[in-house]
């Protein structure tokens, strides 16, 4: 809540007050009226600094910090005295020579327990609407700070995405050169096409689909070249992308996964890629054969999917349906998201 706030929210508190005791004498007749009117205002006087002595001081600085047997001692302490000025006030009321007293109102401990009442409720309201105000903040406050760490943590899953990327593929480039293959300036014209994805889409926090799938089809054939025998990876899509947004990178880890550590040897399909688009739902599902020999992992092992689980927590908490297995010899990853034109 912004100072700003806060001033108006207590120009509006004491208003209402006000109305309410302005209230209480309209149904005085002159001259009651006028004293009635005398003492409200009086009230409202010795009601204001008592409201804020709790208010900016007892709860924020003792109450705040877990000192609840000062705070209370000291309430107990300013609630006396507030009452005994509310007792003398009282006493010295004008109204009373104008009216009939009442019997009670003759007692002085029965109007000294007033004042006590009337200090009670004030110091209570000023408790109530002080939490009230921290609160709101703190949770404004919190909200400010999820926010601030979330856009750090897609930046910091950013920059850990592309370098592993191109590390990947860097490898690969030079796997076909070392060979002397050909093959490997056709891979560093994809490269160049998906360093161009990178480069200039890379600012957006979505892209659209379209301009993604082709980024990993443009991927798709760069991990193919590198392969003895290209239809071990099958890759089929289905649908209308139209103009549907997505998360930058966000399919690439899947397949990443798949070709760092499946079994490029198996007889059947080493992997295979689904992409399936059914109005504003993107299904996609990566299988891969696992090595029947457990090869040991390197460092980097998991960045890309450990990432990919967070980025989908933060850009798509409530559309999206992730599921991992691995059973016999199948490792198949399944998402599913709500995507949108925005």
């Amino acid at each position: 809540m912004s100072r700003g706030v806060e001033i108006v929210l207590h120009l509006a508190l004491w208003i209402v007050v006000t109305a309410f005791l302005l209230m209480g004498a309209v149904t005085s007749k002159p001259p009651e009226y006028f004293a009635d009117v005398f003492h409200n205002v009086r009230s409202l006087l010795y009601s204001i600094p008592l409201f804020y002595l709790f208010y900016s001081f007892l709860v924020p600085r003792i109450l705040a910090r877990r000192k609840i047997l000062i705070f209370l001692l000291l309430s107990i302490v300013i609630i006396a005295i507030a009452g005994s000025i509310i007792w003398l006030i009282d006493t010295t009321n004008p109204i009373r020579e104008l009216r009939e007293s009442a019997p009670w109102t003759d007692l002085w401990w029965r109007r000294y327990v007033r004042g006590i009442i009337i200090s009670c409720y004030i110091s209570l309201l000023s408790v109530v609407i002080r939490f009230g105000v921290d609160w709101f903040r703190n949770q404004q406050i919190r909200l400010e700070l999820i926010n601030k760490n979330q856009a750090s943590e897609l930046a910091l899953m950013k920059s850990q995405i592309n370098p592993h990327f191109l590390f990947n593929t860097l490898n690969n480039i030079y796997s076909l050169a070392n060979r002397h293959d050909d093959k490997a300036l056709d891979a560093m014209v994809k490269l160049s096409g998906i360093m161009r994805y990178l480069i200039y889409d890379a600012q957006a926090d979505r892209v659209s689909l379209s301009r993604e799938v082709e980024y990993l089809e443009n991927y798709l054939d760069l991990q193919r070249l590198r392969l003895r025998d290209p239809g071990s990876v099958i890759y089929s899509m289905d649908g209308e992308m139209g103009e549907l947004k997505i998360a930058l990178m966000l399919l690439i880890p899947f397949v990443e996964n798949a070709f760092k550590h499946g079994d490029k040897k198996a007889k059947t399909p080493a992997i295979q890629i689904e992409l399936n688009v059914n109005s504003n739902l993107l299904y996609f599902r990566v299988r891969n054969s696992i090595p029947e020999r457990e090869i040991e992992k390197d460092q980097t092992e998991g960045i890309g999917l450990s990432n990919l689980k967070k980025r989908l927590g933060i850009l798509y908490p409530e559309s999206h349906k992730l599921k991992i297995t691995d059973q016999n010899g199948i490792y198949q990853a399944y998402l599913e998201i709500k995507l949108d034109k925005s």
